[in-house]
């Protein structure tokens, strides 16, 4: 059996909500993306927020790229490849998480 990050290399993945760490069903079924049609979408000048979107013509498509941090082997630095209808906003960007 390989390892995940093995089977994951290379590969470009939807990401989809199954469920809620405090077990609420919030998105459930909801896709990964990046929108940019609302003014709301973009966080500042250099970012997007990310949304779940039920519209499948609307997911994004993302890239998992494998990372050590010391011992820890299991980690993936997340990239934007694009949106399913083709969409620029956010291409080839890193997901990343801000307290702003």
């Amino acid at each position: 059996s390989k390892p995940i990050s093995t089977l994951l290399a290379d590969k470009q993945v939807q990401i989809s909500v199954v469920g809620n760490q405090d077990g609420r069903s919030t998105a459930a079924g909801h896709y990964l993306t990046v929108h940019g049609t609302m003014d709301k979408d973009k966080r500042d000048n250099n970012s997007f927020f990310v949304i779940g979107h039920s519209d499948t013509s609307k997911v994004g498509i993302w890239k998992l790229h494998p990372f050590r941090h010391g011992n820890v082997s299991n980690l993936y630095r997340i990239q934007l490849v694009t949106v399913s209808d083709g969409r620029g906003q956010g291409r080839n960007r890193w997901l990343a998480v801000h307290g702003s």
